[in-house]
């Protein structure tokens, strides 16, 4: 997990109308998501949690995880997220998120100083490319 410490800031995304579209977000806050800077910051903390803080414009996310345990918050649009991560290699990672009755699948992978984020739903697929900063 230590690839992904750090901070991470929004190069691109593909499908991100789409995707947010689907998951029946206005339009106008779309609008605002796409032309936000958005940074995400990833910590490891002492008792083998992570710390995923990010700033948008429907408010703050700040999520405490430990690999396997499912964790409730409330999303970016208001909603309550359950969401279970796991590693699946020291550079790669897989969040199962339940948003109600939808379900998304995100893949997150570190090369270097990109990171990448996969999001797949109903056979729609996003993908967020991140620089480390």
């Amino acid at each position: 997990m230590a690839a992904f410490v750090g901070d991470w800031k929004r190069e691109k995304a593909e499908n991100f109308d789409k995707l947010f579209e689907k998951l029946g977000i206005p339009e106008e806050l779309i609008q605002k998501v796409r032309e936000a800077e958005s940074v995400v910051k990833i910590r490891e903390l002492d008792d083998g949690h992570f710390h995923i803080v990010r700033d948008s414009v429907f408010g703050p996310l700040d999520v405490k995880f430990k690999f396997g345990e499912e964790v409730e918050y409330m999303g970016l649009d208001g909603k309550q997220v359950k969401v279970t991560i796991r590693q699946l290699s020291p550079t790669k990672m897989e969040q199962k998120q339940k948003r109600g009755d939808l379900e998304l699948t995100f893949i997150g992978e570190v090369n270097g100083n990109e990171m990448t984020q996969t999001i797949e739903h109903e056979g729609l697929t996003c993908k967020i490319t991140f620089k480390k900063i």
